[in-house]
């Protein structure tokens, strides 16, 4: 008998929660439900199917793609997360990579701009956020500023906002003693979605820049021959 292959250990399992869904394949809270695509021994996947709520560690998988109540006013979560590897074996459905839609907006105001809405030579960013008619309104295209929660090395997180009328940016730290929900959010791998800020009083944007695989080491593309 030959012995089972392993997956290769950067090939994880896959979680969506996707926008679109079978009326009949909601949870108990009317929510979509889960699909899991399981890695195969070469790397590839198999084909999707529903995870139920009583499948090992299912339950810890919703809670993480959830962090709150159905009835909880604003929802917020992880967009996309990689859900840490734990020593318990009942922490988690497995280690794996989780796709929340519900915590993605699709298109957004740099995908749905047309492709020459930003003049190279001048920079013009003017156009850039004209949706297109096709597409319903949305105010936050409109808006002049921007902010988010960035997580750093060393366990530290910031707050950046940044735009505005008058422009620039300010960059501070928050104290994560007094921020127990981005701090369970990081810890549960989160590496973009919403959280909520204790200190702004509010549900803000939040990325884990530690999660980017950087290759400082590469050069500039131009210098590898690959077309600017």
């Amino acid at each position: 008998m030959s012995k089972k292959r392993e997956p290769p250990p950067e090939a994880h399992d896959v979680l969506l929660i996707p926008r679109l869904f079978p009326p009949n394949e909601k949870d108990s809270d009317g929510r979509a439900k889960m699909l899991v695509m399981e890695v195969k021994e070469d790397g590839g996947y198999k084909e999707s199917k529903w995870l139920e709520g009583t499948a090992p560690g299912a339950r810890k998988v919703y809670n993480i793609a959830r962090p709150v109540e159905a009835s909880e006013s604003p929802q917020r979560g992880p967009g996309f997360a990689i859900l840490p590897i734990r020593p318990d074996p009942g922490s988690q459905y497995n280690t794996c990579f989780l796709i929340n839609t519900e915590n993605l907006f699709l298109p957004n105001p740099w995908t749905a701009a047309n492709w020459d809405a930003v003049d190279p030579a001048t920079q013009d960013t003017t156009s850039a956020t004209t949706q297109s008619e096709e597409l319903p309104p949305d105010p936050d295209w409109r808006a002049d500023g921007f902010e988010l929660l960035i997580a750093g090395p060393q366990g530290k997180v910031f707050h950046v906002e940044g735009g505005g009328k008058k422009g620039g940016g300010t960059v501070q730290e928050i104290d994560l003693r007094e921020e127990p929900e981005v701090w369970a959010q990081l810890r549960e791998g989160v590496i973009v979605g919403t959280v909520w800020c204790a200190k702004l009083n509010r549900v803000v944007p939040i990325v884990n820049a530690t999660a980017v695989d950087v290759k400082k080491d590469a050069g500039h593309p131009s210098s590898k021959g690959a077309r600017p």
